[in-house]
């Protein structure tokens, strides 16, 4: 009988704490940091819980408004992938941009849609956040995520 293990990917999301470093970059630990897992080559949603806060506590029921966000980024090791930008009160002039078309980025909490969730995912991937001024000192501008692969090989 053949066991088959099949690659499990696993992230851990890092907010307010104490800074530490990986790969040359700081972010920050959390003693309450989440723990998730995805089976490679499925769908995988990484989500920027500063954002889909500021919108769910200040926005509208019908998310008519979402000049809350000014510019979202999401990085993977430091590259850039998935990019939201608005001009300041004008929901005409917003700007969607994504890397690759296994990428989705979600409109209202701006979260990223990963398919097919693949092994060189793996890494360290930021949510950064550009607010309006009322709220800035609401949140910390920048969440981070540790996404490791098990059983797989990152190129």
């Amino acid at each position: 009988m053949a066991l088959l293990l099949l690659p499990l990917l696993a992230f851990v999301a890092a907010q307010d704490g104490t800074k530490r470093q990986q790969n040359g970059q700081s972010f920050n630990d959390n003693n309450n940091a989440e723990s998730r897992r995805a089976v490679n080559g499925t769908e995988f949603v990484l989500e920027c819980p500063r954002a889909a806060n500021l919108v769910r506590t200040h926005m509208a029921p019908d998310f008519e408004h979402p000049q809350l966000v000014r510019r979202l980024d999401w990085l993977h090791d430091g590259a850039l992938v998935a990019s939201y930008q608005q001009e300041f009160l004008s929901d005409i002039n917003q700007q969607w941009w994504v890397s690759g078309n296994r990428y989705t980025l979600r409109r209202p909490f701006f979260e990223l849609r990963i398919a097919p969730l693949l092994p060189h995912d793996a890494g360290l991937w930021q949510c950064r956040l550009e607010t309006d001024p009322l709220f800035e000192a609401e949140l910390p501008q920048r969440v981070a995520i540790e996404l490791l692969v098990l059983g797989g090989c990152k190129k």
